[in-house]
């Protein structure tokens, strides 16, 4: 995904500093949600998309700004939504992460985001 790749090394000057502001990385990940919900299960291209979507989505997790971590789960909500919950069982520090988010996360809607993620990926474990 160009626009990740970009994101992930910016130019100097202006560039930099909107990767910084957390108002442009709360938006750079609700978009990146509504994009891959909106390519859906079906997509060729699903897979590719999500593992960048949850690189960029594992990076947020543990932002300062507590709306950039809300966007960082509901991204992380529509990895789960197009069908690719065996990558985040994968990424172990995302696990870890959401696991830990009751008795770490100061930010209540964060700590349910985390809790109906987890209900939904215990779904997976249990089969």
């Amino acid at each position: 995904m160009p626009l990740v790749a970009r994101w992930q090394q910016p130019d100097q000057g202006c560039a930099r500093w909107a990767t910084s502001e957390a108002t442009l990385v709360a938006a750079l990940l609700r978009c990146l949600g509504v994009l891959l919900e909106c390519a859906g299960c079906a997509s060729p291209d699903r897979d590719a998309a999500a593992s960048e979507c949850l690189a960029v989505s594992s990076e947020a997790l543990t932002h300062a700004d507590p709306h950039v971590r809300r966007c960082s789960l509901f991204l992380l909500s529509r990895v789960l939504l197009v069908g690719c919950e065996l990558m985040v069982f994968e990424r172990p520090e995302i696990l870890s992460e959401l696991e830990a988010s009751p008795f770490r996360e100061g930010d209540e809607t964060c700590r349910r985001m985390a809790a109906g993620i987890l209900a939904c990926l215990s779904k997976y474990t249990l089969l």
